[in-house]
């Protein structure tokens, strides 16, 4: 996790300073880029079927438990009462006075 990060960090800084590529834009394609290459590497690096990198990439429906559902609902509550809460500053964030 933490050299994914630091290949992120590094990555995007550099895309930054030799393109002429918006930051969102260099992250957004570095992401893609991470996100298919570790596909590749799982893929080629074990003897996974089809199914079996479907269900590691997208989760299995048989293997959720009530439990699961109840945290989702727990993060989704959260976020929203964040939304609710801090709505106010998230509009003077993303104003643009031009």
């Amino acid at each position: 996790g933490r050299f994914a990060a630091l290949v992120m960090v590094v990555g995007s800084t550099g895309v930054r300073a030799h393109s002429p590529l918006p930051a969102d834009l260099a992250t957004g394609l570095l992401s893609v880029a991470m996100l298919s290459s570790s596909v590749v590497i799982v893929s080629s690096a074990t003897s996974l079927g089809e199914d079996d990198l479907n269900r590691l990439l997208f989760g299995s429906v048989a293997e959720v438990d009530p439990g699961d559902h109840w945290r989702q609902a727990l993060a989704v509550l959260v976020t929203l009462a964040g939304a609710v809460a801090f709505h106010r500053a998230f509009l003077v964030l993303t104003f643009d006075e031009a």
